[in-house]
């Protein structure tokens, strides 16, 4: 999977850092894992079938892309191909549940409409 030049958000606390590329040097080339802790994201997909959006959370973006693409993730399995849209890094699951949410309110959609330049 490729998430270079995708929206790259480190949501915390106190809010959102913007990062300047799509994966910061201190996290390039190791997992979650090794940082000694646990990054979760929330990420936007967009169904190449259809066009509309898909809104989840993971502790692993490639492998839930990789299921959400192989049919394996029942609200989007006939909506495949689906390409990564959007994502942002949370420190904390909590956090990556809070902002999916907020992302599918109608304040979130415009949100989104307005950073991926839809409407």
């Amino acid at each position: 999977m490729n998430i270079k030049n995708k929206t790259f958000l480190v949501t915390g606390g106190a809010g959102f850092t913007r990062l300047p590329s799509a994966e910061p040097k201190a996290m390039a080339g190791r997992s979650a894992r090794t940082r000694g802790g646990n990054m979760f994201y929330t990420y936007v997909l967009k169904s190449k079938a259809d066009g509309d959006l898909y809104t989840g959370w993971t502790d692993n973006l490639e492998d839930r892309i990789k299921k959400h693409n192989k049919g394996l993730v029942t609200a989007t399995k006939y909506r495949v191909p689906l390409e990564l849209v959007y994502y942002e890094a949370c420190l904390g699951r909590e956090l990556a549940i809070a902002r999916e949410k907020y992302l599918k309110t109608g304040f979130g959609r415009n949100f989104l409409n307005q950073r991926l330049g839809l409407k």
